[in-house]
């Protein structure tokens, strides 16, 4: 059965730029804008790209020939996060080259430095850009309590439909962690599709709620993205198979503590959940206090 790719980008920044405050977790998905654009040249040249309107059909439509003919398999543009990079300096080479993407945005991290604000949000054009949702805080969804799930999810459901004035029927799961719980909630938030980390091709078989991607980082060369588009995926699909299976054996906090020092991460760098509690503490005013309860990964609220 025919199916396409999802490419799963976060931040495209100007080439050589660094981030000491920022983790390796989070900087090892920077693409400089060199790299970016060589990419997109070679997607535009090679591949037939999809925008998301081509995604809704394909699973909505029951008719035959969904998707694009030709030898490599269609291919969709995503990015995570909704940081700055994505939208001024990636939002111009998708242009040139005639392409778009899926911008999934994390709502607690809207108007913050180095991420997109409502005003640049409003103004997106549409044949470019198609916003969705990255949650609201950047936690792994998997490991909160259902009521915290389903507030993440409506909340910044809510908050984007308010911005940018259209349904937001896609969601993207952030760090991939999607379970049969997570999905549920999704669905009953009103979300028709769920993108996740999952490496693969997707299919009628996978569905709309298991929408998997293959990330591109800043160490993805050029011969290995030229791979991927002629849909040559089995190196990532059994290093993804391996890396869950150390996660089962090992446990997923001392993977994440491996990990981390495999990235020679520093105790002073960000990662995401840190940037979206910088943010939450610089508007606490407006917030009436609000906290996030370690418990259960819910929002308490004290004060008028």
């Amino acid at each position: 059965m025919r199916g396409f790719l999802c490419l799963m980008y976060h931040n495209v920044v100007p080439d050589g730029a660094a981030f000491p405050d920022l983790s390796p977790s989070v900087t090892s998905y920077f693409v400089d804008a060199s790299a970016f654009a060589q990419q997109m040249e070679r997607l535009g040249r090679t591949a037939s790209s999809l925008r998301f309107s081509d995604i809704e059909t394909f699973f909505r439509d029951p008719s035959p020939n969904r998707l694009p003919s030709g030898a490599h398999p269609p291919v969709h543009v995503t990015f995570d996060d909704g940081w700055l990079g994505s939208v001024d300096l990636a939002g111009e080479i998708l242009e040139q080259h005639g392409l778009s993407a899926t911008l999934f945005v994390t709502t607690g991290l809207i108007d913050q430095p180095r991420f997109l604000g409502r005003g640049m949000l409003k103004c997106l054009p549409p044949e470019t850009f198609r916003i969705g949702s990255h949650g609201h805080s950047h936690r792994f969804l998997s490991l909160l309590s259902t009521d915290a799930i389903r507030q993440e999810l409506q909340q910044s459901k809510a908050m984007l439909e308010d911005i940018v004035g259209y349904e937001i029927a896609a969601l993207s799961v952030p760090g991939g962690a999607a379970d049969e719980r997570v999905v549920r909630i999704a669905q009953e938030c009103g979300y028709r599709y769920v993108f996740t980390s999952r490496v693969g091709d997707n299919t009628l078989r996978t569905g709309p709620f298991d929408i998997g991607r293959l990330a591109v980082k800043r160490s993805t060369s050029m011969a290995q993205f030229e791979r991927w588009l002629a849909g040559n995926i089995l190196a990532e699909r059994i290093r993804a198979r391996l890396l869950r299976a150390i996660g089962r054996v090992l446990g997923q906090d001392y993977y994440g503590k491996i990990r981390r020092r495999l990235l020679r991460e520093c105790p002073h760098q960000q990662e995401m959940t840190d940037l979206y509690r910088a943010a939450q503490k610089s508007s606490n005013e407006e917030t009436h206090g609000c906290e996030l309860e370690p418990a259960t990964g819910e929002l308490q609220c004290v004060g008028g």
